[in-house]
């Protein structure tokens, strides 16, 4: 135990020492914990002059020497620990470890707002904000660790993760790998049209002073009641021809399972569900309505639901900047300058079939890169994390 202790320490002060010369003025380790005996796992914050510190979560194989880094941008609302590192034995970034890497996760800024905070200080935090930020902890990373890298984006992240490869020619700079995203839709489809309408509600909002999206709050609430009072009276009621409302439990599932139809922060203005992008929701799952709320029957196909809790019980503040929503339905209708042709590393680019779905045209885009594209069956946007077969059925296609 020594022997670790002192390996954290020397990594803090290296980190301290090159950390100061990029701008960052302290360093608090949150906690350090070993995983499945083999596996360091050190979480830090890094405090710069912003209002919000970045925080890092670094794991590393304890006894056998990394070939290659990874650094991971997680999905919005979420930070590394509830997107990469849950369930805590069994998670993408413990698999990334196993396959030689050093992982390194780089939570936004906003994970660490607390409830009483001037929000309009997030204002223009959007994906250059968010794509900086990463940048800059790669930069420090790589001044310490110095080998080849590659980067992982899921959902929001992998915008984050393009982006950042439309502006690098680092040697060192090796791969992209895609979790379950679009980058541009095809010009004058229905999507296309939908982040359009998106973005000018977003700009409206922002314009009219406000500047977070909730929407993951949403979810915190419901697996809040879901856990303590399952049979409870949800207050929202069943899809008509169905009577009473959803049992917590039964909205929880429902939610889940149907992500794609909920109401989000701009529905009132776009008339549009919060989540329309999905082809259907976050997990997979099976929902079948009963004569009365408490005979519904419902499940999840791939993800046992203690993962989503404790996912959710590891989510930091669960907001994000609008600015950061703006930015998305702006790359997808292809008002952001976010050059495809200057990706230039190969793209392992795996979708979801019930998530964000068909990416070919974004795949199109990718003319300079050499592209391995696939969408994975039956699986909701966060399955490809969750899943119990995630490593068979996810990510043995993204990492290979």
């Amino acid at each position: 135990m020594n022997s670790l202790n002192n390996d954290i320490t020397d990594m803090v002060e290296q980190i301290r020492e090159i950390s100061v010369t990029i701008g960052f003025i302290r360093i608090e380790v949150v906690k350090t914990a070993i995983i499945n005996s083999n596996i360091l796992w050190t979480q830090l914050l890094l405090y710069d002059n912003e209002p919000l510190p970045i925080k890092i979560d670094i794991l590393k194989d304890i006894y056998t020497p990394s070939i290659k880094t990874i650094y991971s941008s997680p999905g919005s609302g979420l930070n590394t620990e509830s997107d990469f590192i849950t369930p805590k034995s069994r998670n993408i970034s413990v698999f990334l470890v196993n396959k030689g890497y050093i992982f390194v996760g780089i939570t936004p800024r906003e994970d660490a707002a607390p409830s009483v905070f001037n929000f309009g200080l997030l204002r223009n935090w959007g994906l250059d904000k968010h794509t900086k930020d990463f940048s800059k902890i790669i930069t420090l990373f790589q001044g310490i660790i110095d080998q080849d890298y590659d980067i992982l984006g899921h959902s929001a992240g992998a915008l984050v993760a393009l982006n950042y490869a439309s502006h690098t020619n680092q040697s060192r700079f090796k791969t992209v790998r895609v979790i379950d995203m679009i980058g541009q839709y095809p010009p004058g489809s229905q999507e296309f049209i939908n982040s359009q309408i998106s973005l000018n509600a977003v700009n409206n909002l922002i314009s009219r002073g406000s500047f977070t999206d909730t929407d993951i709050l949403g979810f915190k609430y419901l697996v809040q009641q879901a856990q303590t009072n399952p049979i409870g009276d949800s207050g929202f009621s069943r899809p008509s021809p169905y009577t009473g409302n959803f049992t917590n439990e039964g909205l929880l599932f429902f939610s889940l399972i149907f992500t794609g139809q909920l109401p989000g922060t701009i529905t009132a203005t776009t008339g549009l569900p919060g989540s329309w992008y999905l082809k259907q929701g976050f997990l997979q799952g099976t929902y079948a309505f009963g004569t009365l709320p408490t005979d519904d029957i419902y499940g999840l196909a791939h993800t046992n639901i203690n993962t989503v809790y404790n996912t959710v019980g590891s989510i930091g503040s669960g907001i994000y900047p609008l600015a950061y929503d703006r930015d998305f339905f702006a790359v997808w209708s292809n008002s952001y300058p976010l050059v495809w042709e200057n990706v230039r590393v190969p793209v392992f680019y795996i979708n979801t079939e019930l998530g964000i779905g068909d990416a070919s045209h974004t795949i199109s885009l990718l003319r300079n890169s050499r592209v391995t594209y696939d969408i994975v069956r039956d699986y909701g946007h966060a399955d490809p994390v969750f899943s119990d077969t995630a490593e068979t059925d996810f990510w043995n296609i993204l990492i290979h």
